[in-house]
Order: structure tokens, then C-alpha cells, then sequence
């Protein structure tokens, strides 16, 4: 018969609890690590996205711009055929008077 070591058998018992709790930590992590890499793209794609609506609200911002100018030169030459008319239509009085 053998002798049996009780100390020996717990060192075994606490040897497997470990490696099992180990394991169970190395699947934790690579499982972290796949949604922190799916979150990492995630994040990536915003950016470019928020890029992307920053360009085209600069770009709007430009035709605003330019569009603001076009209406100020369409009131301007309005006003000065305005003026024209007015004139016209003085002259055209007079000289029907």
C-alpha cells in the first residue's frame, strides 16, 4: 500500500483549481480583446463619418457663402434698375408734359 499525502492531494486540488481559473481568465481576455477590436473599428468608422459631415458642412457652408453673395450683387443691379426705371419714367413724363 501507499502512503497517502493529504497535503499533497490539496496541493494537486489548489494546482487544478488555478489552471482552471486560469483558463477561464485566458478566455475572459480573448473575448475582451475581440470586442475591444470590434469597438476599435466601430470608433474608426465614426470618425470617418463625422469627417465625412464635417466636409460636407464645410462645403455648405462655402454655397451659403457664395449664395449670400450672389443675393447681395442681385439686390444691388436691382436696385439700380430700380433707379433706371425711375428715371426713365421721370424723363418719360417730361417729355410727355
Amino acid at each position: 500500500m501507499s502512503t497517502f499525502d493529504p497535503a499533497y492531494s490539496q496541493l494537486l486540488d489548489t494546482n487544478q483549481e488555478l489552471r482552471s481559473e486560469l483558463q477561464d481568465e485566458i478566455s475572459n481576455n480573448k473575448s475582451n480583446e475581440k470586442k475591444i477590436c470590434s469597438l476599435v473599428k466601430e470608433l474608426e468608422q465614426c470618425y470617418q463619418t463625422i469627417s465625412l459631415q464635417d466636409n460636407t458642412i464645410i462645403a455648405h457652408d462655402k454655397e451659403v457663402e457664395k449664395l449670400k453673395l450672389e443675393i447681395s450683387d442681385l439686390r444691388k443691379q436691382l436696385r439700380i434698375l430700380q433707379q433706371d426705371k425711375k428715371f426713365k419714367d421721370e424723363v418719360g413724363s417730361i417729355q410727355d408734359g
